[in-house]
């Protein structure tokens, strides 16, 4: 079984780099700079929480050619520093939770199996509400939120 880990900011591909690079430049005035900022850990997270390249991730036509990986790890992490935390491990795992639920349903429909693909979808939505499968939540010793209760009572998904 494959486990999910925190790793879409090593997972970046070259047109992402090309995309911060050409957001960025502007503000930093020398691409090179920029490229070698981009090569250190700490430098590279700081970059990436640039408002600029949030707000250009939404709106610039560009981010079209962006990989799964940086659009999903930019979204989360925006909204997590919003609502003041901090660690970019956390945001790191949802992207790929959700990262990974986009390939999945990618995988499945490309077999054409339309009842399966309705599985996937299902799946891929209880991951972008909640972030995770909420009738886990027993199973693996997790307090379920009062919002994932209410999906569990009203009918929602079951494993």
């Amino acid at each position: 079984m494959k486990l999910i880990q925190p790793n879409c900011r090593v997972q970046f591909t070259p047109e992402d780099i090309d995309f911060i690079v050409n957001v960025l430049h502007p503000k930093v005035k020398n691409a090179d700079t920029l490229l070698t900022l981009l090569a250190d850990e700490e430098s590279r997270d700081l970059i990436l929480d640039d408002e600029t390249l949030f707000r250009a991730v939404l709106e610039d036509p560009k981010c079209l050619r962006i990989s799964t990986h940086f659009y999903f790890y930019t979204l989360v992490r925006h909204v997590f520093r919003k609502s003041h935390l901090p660690e970019r491990a956390l945001a790191d795992y949802v992207a790929e939770l959700l990262a990974d639920q986009e390939r999945s349903c990618a995988l499945v429909a490309a077999t054409g199996d339309a009842e399966l693909l309705k599985w996937a979808q299902l799946h891929a939505d209880i991951i972008r509400r909640f972030g995770r499968f909420p009738h886990r939540n027993a199973v693996l010793g997790r307090s379920t939120t009062p919002e994932e209760q209410t999906f569990l009572n009203g009918g929602g998904f079951k494993g």
